[in-house]
């Protein structure tokens, strides 16, 4: 009677097990993840977060700049800003902008709410921004082979003109800029102490878009052309990791030893390129020295700015796995995303969702209910 008992509560138990793998199997599926809602139609492309705890999200279509704080929800929207691409603030407290369709660099006071406009010199489509470690805005074009410098203080703009194509974005760090050309399917990075471009030729085909740097010096992308990249700049070796199921990712950013992503289909992933084994090869850059054409463009044409402020409400959203092995987690977003912009902050994960207008908050964290019942 009593192994009879004692098999009986093996078996029970052994239920119990299953039951409880089922349930984790099925909680590591589904994800814990909230949204807010952003302007319809405004179509955000970039979310950038700053030092004091806020991000910053561009609608290109809105006219809109969104200041959201991440841990309150709280948020102030600035209107009237043409074509805002990827605002970003600086050490200032300064908000800068691109105008991509007029061809200008904008800035917001947040002491005074002062706008202030200047047009760049032969500027096409200004979009990506970065800042140097002087407080120099550096500006990337879409439409031409130029970036451009400009200088808060003094207001002189100069104009440095690559071999190559266009590029979206911008990135600054330890002294150099770095571009990615996507339509020439290279690297470019300038060093602005000595005027020199130096060009890293990737595989045809391939397609640089959202840049980020990890924290070991290593320059990431996303590759439109399905892939992740990466360049060590040091023993120019170059990486690439193909997107299990495809697709075209735009934006990247590095999160301790992964890296973070958008695919605008409608899913993000993350990688962990530490187990993920792919084929590296080196890539020689070729070099040249550039004269930047400079100019001082005054003071600008100054305006006012609308600001209005209030609170996130947040709603439950759905984020399902898709796939998690082999080094690649994949999250499906909901029907009519096309997730672009992307930051790691805050412990958190937050998307940009210009398909469907939409702030996406996602915990990649497995939360497991556990349950106590009484005997």
């Amino acid at each position: 009677m009593k192994a009879r008992l004692m098999t009986v509560s093996v078996i029970a138990g052994l239920v119990m097990v299953l039951g409880l793998l089922v349930s984790i199997t099925s909680a590591a599926n589904v994800r814990p993840a909230r949204e807010m809602n952003l302007t319809l139609g405004g179509e955000v492309y970039e979310v950038t977060p700053d030092t004091q705890g806020n991000l910053w999200l561009s609608e290109y279509s809105a006219d809109r700049v969104w200041q959201v704080n991440w841990a309150t929800g709280a948020y102030t929207i600035y209107q009237g800003l043409p074509s805002a691409s990827d605002a970003r603030r600086d050490t200032a407290g300064d908000v800068w902008w691109a105008d991509y369709d007029g061809g200008r660099l904008g800035r917001i006071s947040l002491n005074t709410g002062t706008v202030t406009t200047w047009t760049l010199p032969g500027a096409d489509s200004p979009w990506g921004i970065a800042f140097d470690d002087a407080g120099q805005v550096w500006i990337a074009d879409d439409d031409l082979p130029n970036v451009y410098s400009f200088n808060p203080t003094s207001t002189q703009v100069c104009t440095y003109t690559y071999d190559g194509s266009y590029s979206s974005y911008v990135l600054f760090h330890k002294g150099y800029l770095w571009l990615g050309d996507y339509g020439d399917a290279q690297v470019v990075r300038l060093d602005p102490v000595t005027n020199q471009f130096a060009r890293w030729s990737l595989t045809s085909g391939a397609s640089p878009y959202g840049l980020a740097m990890s924290s070991n010096d290593h320059l990431w992308w996303a590759d439109k052309s399905g892939f992740l990249g990466c360049l060590e700049p040091t023993n120019n070796k170059v990486t690439t990791y193909t997107l299990p199921g495809g697709g075209e990712p735009a934006m990247v950013v590095p999160s301790g030893e992964s890296v973070w992503y958008t695919e605008i289909t409608g899913t993000f992933g993350v990688l962990n390129p530490s187990v993920v084994n792919e084929i590296s090869v080196t890539v020689v850059p070729s070099t040249k020295t550039v004269t930047p054409s400079c100019s001082v463009l005054g003071a600008g044409i100054s305006s006012s700015v609308s600001i209005s402020t209030g609170m996130a409400v947040w709603s439950p959203a759905v984020i399902t796995a898709t796939v998690n092995s082999g080094g690649w987690q994949v999250y499906q977003l909901p029907s009519g995303a096309n997730p672009w912009g992307i930051a790691a902050v805050g412990g958190s994960v937050w998307v940009a969702d210009a398909g469907r207008d939409k702030l996406v908050w996602f915990s990649h964290r497995v939360y497991l209910p556990i349950v106590l019942r009484g005997q």
